[in-house]
């Protein structure tokens, strides 16, 4: 039905009503062109969008909203088996990337963002020790915002992890925890997950544990061991230079479609009024 009212429009989209016409008709045209051409400015915003995606490699439509910490610091207590890997003050860094739109799976007055991280990657010295895998719900991990009396804790934990087994001791990771705690309650103000990391001097706790295990097939048995570190530094990374070419672009389109809309209404009603 469109359609066919712009074929039936089309002598009139550029040259207005016939002379004549009355009022009702002048205003039904204008009503009528302005929508037009805003649709035609919407179809120009779609498909340049469909474009940027197809170039940069993102989705037109995305409904995850993903944000990525990175993390440092120095490990403080190791395990017996894993001395032979690392030493105390050996520097380890590391990143996290989460969804900020997860929902929250908590009680009421409880922050559980139980299937939140969507990527995870751990480095103890020069090498990488681990990173997250997709678990069943397609999440690495989850993170825990607690701002209930009497302390307040954030907690990012991994709970699918892989890489490669520890050539000294042949221990496989197993998953991550960053952990920060306040005596206080006073750290966090409420239980939201935001895209704004945690003000790290806020908390008197701040660790970071890494947790190997071995599995002895001839005895059944599975030994763990974990590596636990002072967390020194916490900030956001910032967005790749793609996706922020892909925002920054699509603005500048809403903005000339903004101005040659109006352009050209004000233009067609000056000619039509002369």
């Amino acid at each position: 039905m469109v359609r066919q009212a712009e074929g039936e429009l089309d002598h009139i989209r550029w040259f207005g009503p016939a002379l004549g016409s009355s009022d009702i008709e002048y205003s039904v045209f204008k009503t009528l062109r302005r929508y037009l051409l805003l649709r035609q400015c919407r179809r120009t915003w779609f498909r340049a969008a469909v474009l940027v995606a197809i170039v940069t490699g993102m989705p037109v439509l995305a409904q995850a909203e993903l944000v990525t910490f990175s993390f440092e610091g120095f490990l403080s207590q190791i395990d017996a088996p894993l001395t032979s890997t690392w030493s105390p003050w050996q520097a380890f860094s590391g990143t996290y990337t989460f969804d900020s739109n997860e929902q929250n799976h908590g009680a009421p007055g409880a922050g559980f963002y139980k299937f939140a991280i969507r990527d995870f990657h751990a480095t103890i010295g020069a090498a990488e020790v681990m990173h997250g895998i997709p678990g069943p719900s397609g999440a690495s991990g989850g993170i825990t915002i607690d701002n209930d009396s009497p302390h307040d804790s954030y907690a990012a934990r991994i709970n699918y992890a892989t890489g490669p087994p520890l050539p000294e001791s042949e221990f496989a990771p197993l998953g991550f925890t960053f952990n920060l705690v306040d005596s206080t309650g006073s750290a966090l103000l409420n239980n939201n997950l935001t895209s704004v990391p945690p003000t790290l001097s806020a908390f008197q706790e701040r660790t970071a544990t890494f947790n190997f295990y071995r599995f002895d097939p001839l005895t059944g048995n599975t030994a763990f061991a974990s590596a636990v570190g002072q967390v020194t530094g916490v900030a956001v990374v910032p967005l790749p230079a793609a996706a922020a070419l892909f925002g920054s672009g699509l603005l500048g389109l809403a903005g000339y479609c903004g101005v040659r809309f109006r352009m050209r209404v004000m233009g067609q009603s000056s000619s039509v009024g002369s």
